[in-house]
């Protein structure tokens, strides 16, 4: 028994858990796995009452590594993490349907990325603090797309946009709108868009003391939101 009142059993060294061992903490949540001198060092796994489960490596009793976080809301998180957040590589689902495989910064979705949305739009290109932002192409599900230049989530820049009926319009857009346009007569093609349909969709994980399995609910702001997952201390 230790002094906060949680229960381990296990391998020790010196009184400190080091080997494999279980621990059980008075508000319900368990570990399972490797420890090193009173730590969670390497391979192990964790539970919360809630039903949220990190399946993966740690260092230090943090997150690092690879592993598998999965919210009890419906959100599944797969790939590296640096001291607890998500950082490298990694697939995450969201509880709302979206799906992104890419690149993380430190809790954050930066770097080159592609997302796809329930009603079949996807997003392939470049990402900044959770917001699209650099060079990549948006893809509607009635055949439209967007490729070019991106700005705080919405087209920003150069870029040709094409319409379902394969009309283009090569211009220079400004958060979001069409200021200029070449290579079509009578300006802008019938369905030219205009930014995501409907609003890109953010949502943001909680932060550590917080409910776990709660999600904002989709905004249209054009951030893909800030992901960080935490789990109860």
């Amino acid at each position: 028994m230790w002094p906060d009142g949680s229960w381990y059993e296990g391998d020790r060294t010196n009184g400190l858990a080091h080997g494999w061992g279980k621990l059980k903490r008075p508000d319900g949540s368990d570990y399972v796995g490797e420890w090193k001198n009173g730590e969670k060092n390497g391979r192990g796994y964790e539970t919360w009452p809630d039903g949220t489960t990190y399946d993966g490596e740690y260092t230090n009793s943090s997150r690092n590594g690879h592993g598998i976080f999965k919210v009890a809301n419906g959100m599944t998180y797969q790939g590296q993490f640096v001291n607890e957040k998500m950082h490298g590589y990694g697939i995450c689902t969201f509880a709302d349907g979206r799906n992104f495989s890419g690149e993380w910064d430190y809790g954050h979705i930066s770097g080159q990325g592609r997302m796809t949305w329930p009603n079949g739009s996807e997003y392939d290109g470049d990402y900044v603090k959770d917001q699209k932002h650099g060079t990549g192409v948006f893809k509607w599900p009635d055949g439209r797309s967007y490729k070019g230049q991106w700005g705080g989530g919405k087209q920003h820049g150069v870029g040709v946009a094409t319409d379902a009926q394969g009309n283009s319009v090569h211009g220079q857009w400004t958060h979001g709108r069409l200021l200029a346009s070449g290579g079509t007569p009578g300006g802008t093609p019938r369905g030219t868009p205009r930014g995501t349909p409907g609003g890109t969709p953010r949502s943001e994980l909680p932060r550590k003391k917080q409910n776990v399995g709660a999600l904002h609910t989709p905004r249209s702001h054009g951030s893909e939101g800030s992901v960080t997952p935490r789990a109860p201390a």
